[in-house]
């Protein structure tokens, strides 16, 4: 219930805030600002759905999904297959960086230095400051049914997408679609059996 009352007072902050943001942030500024927002409210504790759901708003695993895979692979696959991976793949994110996100965010300090385009993405250029330590974090955006969702973070020069893409095109070239969808669902599986602990890493390892 306490879970539950955090998620909903958090969708609450980011209605009563979002109307003073609007008039000054910039349009991927806000998204992330808004997601930001939520981590930092979130209880942590896994069971909480309301902030996974709030949180899928601003975030768009089809997408990265497809990014993750490649164009010519992901263009392969039946429209069932691309459902399932993306599913799996959503929960695989939840499970892995939604704690790690919500650690740093809380405990954390983000401003917001800057917005640009990159190849028809949305680039928000953003500084962590965690205690003593300061991280340049990229935020990469793109249109998703016409508004702006995140698809990816960086965190100095260490993204998130990129180190995903290369760990399943390797699974890919080497045992196909069929076995990566299955390696995925196990560590889903592994995750969903574990307690979510703490970890001291960075935001897109």
């Amino acid at each position: 219930m306490a879970g539950r009352q955090q998620a909903a007072f958090a969708i609450a902050l980011i209605l009563s805030i979002g109307l003073s943001f609007a008039a000054s942030a910039e349009p991927g500024q806000k998204v992330v600002q808004d997601l930001v927002m939520l981590f930092s409210a979130w209880s942590g504790e896994p069971e909480d759905l309301d902030i996974h759901r709030e949180a899928a708003k601003y975030i768009d695993y089809a997408g990265m999904a497809e990014r993750v895979l490649g164009k010519a692979h992901w263009g392969r696959l039946e429209p069932s297959q691309k459902r399932e991976f993306v599913k799996v793949f959503g929960k695989l994110v939840e499970n892995r960086y939604y704690p790690r996100w919500h650690k740093i965010f809380y405990k954390g300090r983000l401003s917001y230095l800057g917005e640009t385009s990159a190849n028809g993405d949305v680039l928000v250029k953003s500084a962590l400051v965690v205690g003593n330590k300061e991280d340049i974090v990229f935020w990469r955006l793109h249109s998703r049914n016409g508004e702006l969702a995140v698809i990816s973070l960086s965190v100095n020069e260490n993204d998130l997408l990129s180190k995903l893409n290369d760990r399943f095109q390797k699974r890919l070239e080497e045992h196909g679609f069929a076995n990566l969808l299955s390696w995925l669902q196990d560590k889903v599986d592994e995750d969903s059996d574990d307690d979510v602990k703490p970890e001291s890493s960075t935001a897109s390892r």
